[in-house]
């Protein structure tokens, strides 16, 4: 939780001891402070926790707030408040990690070396040497699929552009990069959304994830609020 609180503003400006004192706030005075402010904003907690790695049952809590949201368009959509939430978390939505998962360096090299595997199957094969081509084939799978997991978990864990590793810039061309639009982070595809649920949706969406954003600053100045006013005392 402290992590958490210092993730949301400076470390400078939010110091925290154990017992507080000499400038510093006493872990008792945060959580004081966090109760205080939860309480009269819970939505905005839930959405700033989501936004600095919030655990399971926070993002439950969001998905379920969504689906309360989004009702009226769900019925064309049963996955909307999920999407919802993916795109509040800059994660790209289920059918661009394939095309994300293919801009990954990682993936471009292990494919490579994968290809290099289908020369040696072929030739196997044409000698008859079927075991060892089994053999080959299964560690050609075996690349593959590590590749495609490991490729899939960085871009939805850190929400960073496969392409241009986050920077925003191609490194070798110069200029933004034509994959994040040069933000550096994975872009979701409302067309998926309008697509999928109509164009309706996607104004809901803007409004539910608007929502949300409002909520999350509300929250985080009030929490700063109360806690400069804990270390003024």
């Amino acid at each position: 939780m402290m992590a958490m609180v210092m993730g949301m503003f400076e470390a400078r400006s939010m110091r925290i001891g154990q017992t507080g004192g000499s400038g510093l706030m006493s872990r008792e005075q945060v959580v004081g402070a966090l109760g205080a402010v939860s309480g009269r904003h819970p939505l905005g907690w839930l959405a700033a926790q989501a936004e600095h790695g919030g655990e399971s049952s926070t993002l439950a809590q969001l998905t379920a707030h969504l689906r309360t949201r989004l009702t009226a368009h769900s019925a064309h959509c049963a996955t909307l408040p999920e999407l919802t939430l993916a795109i509040y978390l800059r994660r790209p939505l289920p059918e661009q990690l394939r095309s994300l998962v293919a801009k990954h360096p990682r993936w471009d090299r292990e494919r490579r070396r994968a290809a290099k595997l289908k020369v040696l199957i072929t030739k196997e094969k044409e000698k008859g040497g079927e075991a060892e081509a089994a053999r080959l084939q299964a560690t050609h799978d075996e690349i593959l699929t590590a590749a495609r997991v490991r490729c899939e978990q960085e871009i939805m864990t850190t929400g960073r552009c496969p392409k241009c590793a986050g920077t925003g810039k191609m490194l070798r061309k110069g200029g933004d990069c034509a994959v994040c639009n040069g933000t550096g982070k994975v872009v979701p595809d409302m067309g998926i959304i309008e697509r999928m649920a109509g164009v309706a949706a996607v104004r809901a969406v803007h409004q539910a994830l608007d929502e949300l954003e409002s909520a999350a600053t509300t929250f985080k100045r009030a929490l700063r609020k109360r806690l400069e006013g804990e270390r003024e005392q």
